[in-house]
């Protein structure tokens, strides 16, 4: 299954979320209902209190309050949860992976999330260590913009670099694939199904019996609040059961897709038998392990007799996915067997891309929700120079790096655009601004490679400096009075991924359509965006405009703007996941069309990419 079917999928198990939430709804208020008729009649059998017969007005009223209860309880959930994966982090309690730690397995874990961030296209998530002896992690948020990656101690103890290295691609595969999104919905719907066994309880308390009335109804309280715990636990069940129906399946699909991660299936596989073989097991002590338990790696909570109501499949089941002939033993290496024969992944969309060779974008758009080979990756951070490297790895330095690729090759207006740094009086990132200048200017193509490392750093910022920090970004873009198509890639970049985080969350209208006034926009804007050689902006148009199949005009230079543009790819961000190819081709054939995508191109072209929630690796190769 490629990227965009995930995606679709991830889509319609949302839909299938929703009507199994409208199911267990209906199903609490008729319990409720049926209970309060049994509780009448328990307390009052002669009828002298109770007044008969639940008509229909009644039973409308009792739905309606069970309904809000439910509701109520999941749209607070859900507005809590809008925080992102950072919250869900802290409510285990993990604590965030700062870079510089001199603990080797820390910088480990970091590098190998950096690593596989930057060969899936994907921006750089924080890390999380969560402090439990068992063997699990997970990845939380709502887009790859807020996500972040929580890992147990137990796992960066108890796993060696190619095991954890699978569990970090299982956990991106999720990121990819729509799972972590669906994961964070979940958590926030199902929140509200448990709201009833929660006023049960209540009820039932030792407090509520003291302060009841002393008559003969005095124990109606206790009758109708453990009445309404079990239909709360039935509730709980309900829960349960939706979870398993969405998520089982899904953790298949990871496990696949990690192993083509990683071309290794031991890095996988490997990781199971551990947790198989482990005292401890992938079971977290922490009670708000049960809430997020469908989307850790493996089984976060001890299932006993209601395994068939388990969020995972049984590690047994998932090692022989990957190793058919394995013989059940977890202390057997996964390559002990003679008889076990890996399948190679399909490598195709791993390879450098060469335009000349393919100008249809067919191979970049196969590419998306897939990763380059680690090997290359390696080769990709190695070429960025020591300096800048490290500077992505603190706040004060990453936001210099930042600015650093902002500044103008013209030396008078660079000047200006220092001066404006050094009045901001944000002095310790001027400071670290001008250490860096020896490395101005910066090759294009590494300019959305550092902005991927700096995210983490960046996302510590405070309110306040992330303020002063977009405020700085525009000032520096403006001093010519221009914004170039790289100015905003830069800040579209920074934006898309970090205005979630501080606040300033996006939400896509949902489209049913691909919008041919958005459509117009972006492909004319990529046309006149850059020389093409002997191409006129028109046939670029038209290669686009064949690729899309749609019958759309070629808009003039002179009435594009860049706001015009930021409209439309947020617009376009909202379309269904299946017609994003289409798109993504349109882009790609208008950029390609000479033969040729230049490092600017490839710049614009996975910006792009990112903005529709498409993430699209670094091209290896590009002119």
């Amino acid at each position: 299954m490629n990227f965009f079917a995930s995606q679709d999928l991830a889509r319609r198990n949302t839909r299938l979320l929703i009507a199994l939430f409208a199911i267990a709804i209906a199903f609490l208020a008729l319990l409720t209902n049926l209970l309060l008729i049994a509780t009448a009649r328990l307390v009052d059998p002669l009828g002298i209190l109770y007044i008969p017969g639940l008509d229909y007005e009644v039973f409308a009223y009792v739905s309606l309050f069970v309904v809000a209860i439910i509701v109520t309880g999941s749209l607070i959930r859900l507005r809590s949860l809008r925080r992102g994966g950072a919250m869900v982090a802290a409510s285990l309690d993990g604590q965030l992976v700062v870079p510089g730690t001199d603990d080797p397995r820390i910088r480990l874990l970091l590098n190998i999330v950096e690593e596989m961030a930057i060969a899936s296209g994907l921006p750089v998530p924080p890390v999380y260590l969560i402090p439990e002896p068992g063997i699990n992690a997970f990845a939380a948020g709502y887009l790859p913009g807020d996500a972040v990656i929580g890992v147990t101690c137990g796992a960066i103890d108890g796993l060696d670099r190619d095991q954890l290295q699978g569990v970090v691609a299982h956990e991106f595969s999720h990121i990819l694939n729509g799972d972590m999104r669906l994961n964070m919905r979940l958590m926030g719907t199902l929140y509200g199904i448990q709201m009833l066994a929660l006023m049960g309880r209540t009820l039932a308390s030792p407090v509520g019996q003291k302060t009841a009335p002393r008559h003969t109804g005095s124990g109606s309280g206790s009758v109708l609040g453990l009445g309404m715990f079990a239909v709360g636990y039935l509730g709980y069940l309900c829960a349960r059961l939706i979870k398993a129906a969405v998520s089982r399946q899904r953790e298949f699909l990871a496990d696949a897709s990690a192993v083509a991660f990683t071309r290794n299936p031991a890095s996988v596989a490997g990781a199971l038998k551990r947790i198989g073989g482990s005292s401890t097991g992938s079971v977290l002590e922490n009670p708000r392990a049960e809430e997020l338990s469908h989307a850790f790696f493996s089984s976060a909570i001890k299932v006993g007799f209601t395994r068939f109501l388990s969020t995972h499949p049984p590690l047994e089941e998932r090692i022989r996915r990957i190793e058919p002939h394995w013989k059940g033993d977890y202390t057997l290496d996964l390559h002990a067997d003679a008889d076990y024969v890996p399948v190679s992944p399909n490598t195709a969309a791993f390879t450098s891309f060469s335009p000349a060779a393919d100008t249809t974008g067919d191979t970049l758009v196969n590419s998306v929700g897939q990763t380059l080979d680690i090997t290359a990756v390696h080769e990709l951070i190695q070429g960025i120079p020591p300096p800048l490297r490290d500077a992505t790895h603190e706040p004060y330095t990453a936001r210099s790096v930042v600015y650093l690729l902002l500044l103008n090759e013209d030396e008078a207006t660079r000047q200006q655009q220092l001066s404006q740094v050094e009045a901001s009086g944000d002095l310790g990132v001027y400071a670290a601004l001008q250490n860096c200048l020896d490395q101005f200017p910066v090759a294009t193509k590494q300019r959305l490679l550092l902005l991927e490392m700096a995210l983490p750093s960046l996302r510590q910022l405070s309110g306040e400096q992330y303020h002063l920090f977009r405020h700085n970004i525009d000032a520096l873009i403006s001093v010519d009075s221009r914004v170039s198509l790289p100015e905003w890639s830069l800040r579209k970049f920074i934006t898309h991924n970090l205005d979630p985080v501080f606040g300033r969350g996006r939400n896509p209208r949902n489209l049913t359509r691909l919008p041919r006034k958005h459509c117009a926009v972006l492909l004319s804007m990529l046309a006149h965006s850059e020389k093409q050689r002997a191409v006129t902006p028109e046939e670029a148009f038209n290669a686009g405009r064949y690729r899309l199949g749609m019958s759309i005009p070629l808009l003039a230079r002179s009435v594009l703007n860049l706001k015009k543009l930021d409209l439309a790819v947020d617009c376009l961000a909202g379309v269904p996941a299946l017609k994003k190819p289409r798109l993504l081709k349109a882009c790609i054939a208008v950029t390609a069309v000479d033969g040729i995508i230049s490092a600017r191109e490839q710049e614009l072209v996975r910006t792009i990419s990112y903005v529709l929630d498409c993430p699209m690796p670094p091209f290896v190769e590009v002119v």
